[in-house]
């Protein structure tokens, strides 16, 4: 079983585990297969918003970096930016931004200035909770892994930093680098784009503070979260949701549309089984999640998110990127589906697609966990999640799943939280973000002494 290999940040790191794999070269072997599984309804065409502006397409969402990094004002944004920015934000701030910088900074670097150094006009916060922008959510089917936070956890965090959606422009940093700590700000710039803020509005910084900001940009302090703001996401009207893709999404896709395997090369062959410290989605008792069987979504190809990036943590040049995704058999004209184990590594690639490269994609945040996780033949009763008249099965070999040849035990996989397996949708969670936009409840109140869940 393979761990996930990265430094990570203090607030995330949970113990490792240790078992072993079940082997079964027949998985399939319980029930006769048929040629192809019995699907799900087509997922549902995206309903208009409430004002009547219609919803973004996945090439809608697409943009192409500068090929100098240094050139851009959004996206992935780099040092030298961010010094014009904070030495004249009132003269150097992107077209379109009429209010301040906004600096969520996941972790303090090294040392005696561990933190961006504000000015006027850019206001820097200490971050950790960039990591509540993503939780289970239960789509219909299950929860299993993490997707973007609900309505009510974002309004939550727009007051927790004064945050004006589309008014300021909100910059995600790390402190220390770390390839965990860089999935986690392309996890939160995904679910800030999930819930409408423009790609003009947010960037990410590419490389850790600790490496590509002298101290003359550093700070010894922080300002304290403001908890202030009558601002809400609900005030943004155009709806994002299709970013998110859901598991009838993509074995809709399945035959038609490019699926990206993110995980590393064993993975994807199906010769290893990948453990996530950082699902909290876990087997009571078990210390990490593993998906229950091996193999990979029929007809995916393999882009491991590792490739990305150069030894030093950072993301290569954009031609690179460029390359390495069109050798993955993509292009601009169809929209790639982006899954790896829990989707930290597949956040990392799909925000590399929609914000560098302009590749439609779409982030099956909930990957191969859930992709695991629905199956009614396991060869223990724990880990069988669904009937075996589930319309929701990717256990039948091969018709959804290629590559598959052995079984995680229940001592170490993902927790099989179903709840209803005879749904034709498992499209929940983007219907009830639309529904909160809708008709949203009343302003909660947010304190200092919150932890903003």
């Amino acid at each position: 079983m393979r761990r996930r290999s990265a430094f990570l940040p203090v607030a995330l790191l949970l113990a490792g585990c240790s078992s072993t794999i079940v082997d079964n070269p027949t998985p399939s072997a319980t029930a006769p297969e048929p040629e192809e599984p019995p699907r799900p309804s087509p997922t549902a065409e995206p309903a208009p918003a409430p004002n009547g502006v219609a919803p973004a397409t996945p090439a809608d969402l697409a943009r192409r970096s500068a090929e100098d990094y240094d050139d851009n004002e959004a996206g992935l944004v780099t040092a030298s930016r961010v010094n014009a920015w904070r030495a004249d934000w009132a003269n150097a701030k992107p077209a379109g931004v009429a209010g301040d910088l906004v600096v969520l900074q996941l972790d303090p670097a090294a040392g005696e200035a561990p933190f961006v150094a504000a000015a006027p006009g850019v206001r820097v916060y200490h971050a950790a909770e960039l990591t509540r922008l993503l939780e289970p959510r239960n789509n219909g089917i299950a929860a299993i892994g993490t997707v973007p936070a609900n309505g009510i956890r974002i309004d939550r965090f727009m007051r927790r930093f004064s945050i004006r959606p589309n008014h300021d422009f909100v910059l995600f940093a790390a402190g220390e680098p770390s390839a965990t700590s860089l999935a986690t700000l392309t996890r939160a710039w995904l679910s800030f784009r999930y819930w409408g803020f423009q790609h003009e509005a947010l960037g990410v910084l590419n490389g850790a503070v600790a490496q590509v900001l002298p101290a003359g940009l550093r700070s010894a302090e922080v300002a304290p979260h403001p908890f202030g703001g009558d601002v809400r996401i609900v005030t943004e009207p155009q709806d994002h949701f299709v970013l998110l893709a859901d598991v009838g999404a993509v074995r809709e896709a399945v035959g038609r549309d490019p699926l990206i395997d993110a995980r590393p090369a064993d993975e994807y062959e199906g010769s290893a089984l990948g453990a996530s410290a950082l699902d909290d989605t876990c087997l009571d008792g078990a210390p990490a999640c593993t998906p229950t069987f091996s193999g990979r979504i029929r007809g995916a190809r393999n882009l491991p998110w590792t490739a990305l990036l150069e030894a030093d943590g950072t993301l290569k040049p954009r031609d690179a990127l460029d390359a390495l995704a069109r050798g993955a058999g993509l292009e601009p004209s169809k929209t790639a589906y982006v899954y790896d184990l829990d989707g930290y590594g597949g956040a990392l690639l799909s925000f590399t697609l929609l914000a560098i490269v302009a590749q439609p994609a779409r982030w099956y945040a909930a990957s191969y966990l859930e992709w695991g996780a629905l199956n009614a033949s396991h060869p223990e009763p724990a880990l069988r999640a669904l009937g075996e008249d589930s319309p929701w099965r990717t256990d039948r070999f091969p018709a959804l799943t290629e590559g598959a040849n052995s079984w995680a035990p229940a001592s170490s996989g993902v927790r099989p939280l179903v709840f209803d397996d005879a749904v034709e949708r498992s499209t929940r969670v983007q219907e009830s973000d639309a529904e909160y936009k809708k008709k949203p409840p009343e302003l909660p109140a947010v304190g200092a002494g919150e932890d903003g869940c």
